[in-house]
């Protein structure tokens, strides 16, 4: 089954780059595929639904709006949002299996936990990766999710130096109706949980940019 769900995407390295973007992005007058049902065939409609009732169920963006989001995209291939966050998940995880070497062989830990003569491996491992590094997990979490929505943030002002400001805030409106996304958040709860700063916050964003 097709979805109807619209997005767009930018991933790999070198040449194998790629922008994908989802063909429920364009609306009917760029999108031949919009007229073919699950299977392929011609879709039909019903007889008694006018073309002014078909007109006013059209989703997508038109091509100037699409090709906003494309710059959008670029924006992330131009600043290297793809392998910035690798290289330090890299730093991070040596980071953790360097403490991990140090506290397994740190006794005294799991003789403050209760094992004082045994000292299991299966248990070591439990208080580690349960107590010792969750909260710090916790807290690169936050760290990477504000660092993806600066990315964010940093590939919409590309989009906005290419000129494409304008079609670039109406397809962001017509992705969040599309996609029947709640466009409010409490900004606090979406700092720490929301990768993708929600459309206010992004129109609010390109609007003090031209101030």
């Amino acid at each position: 089954k097709r979805s109807a769900h619209s997005n767009a995407f930018f991933y790999g390295f070198f040449k194998n780059k790629r922008i994908v973007l989802f063909d429920t992005l364009l609306d009917d007058t760029c999108n031949p595929m919009l007229g073919l049902d699950e299977h392929g065939n011609k879709r039909e409609f019903p007889a008694e639904e006018t073309p002014t009732e078909v007109i006013g169920k059209k989703k997508g963006c038109s091509q100037e709006e699409v090709v906003a989001v494309l710059g959008h995209e670029l924006g992330h291939w131009y600043h290297g949002h793809v392998w910035k966050p690798m290289i330090l998940n890299q730093f991070l995880i040596l980071g953790m299996f360097y403490t991990f070497g140090l506290l397994v062989k740190n006794k005294k830990m799991l003789a403050d936990f209760g094992f004082v003569d045994e000292q299991p491996t299966l248990i070591c491992l439990l208080v580690i990766f349960q107590f010792i590094f969750s909260p710090f997990n916790r807290v690169m979490s936050a760290v990477s999710i504000y660092i993806t929505r600066c990315f964010e943030f940093q590939a919409d002002r590309f989009a906005v130096g290419l000129g494409m400001g304008e079609k670039l805030q109406s397809s962001l409106v017509n992705l969040v109706k599309d996609n029947l996304s709640f466009p409010m958040a409490d900004k606090l709860f979406s700092t720490f949980n929301y990768s993708h700063p929600p459309i206010l916050e992004r129109l609010a964003a390109y609007q003090r940019g031209n101030e």
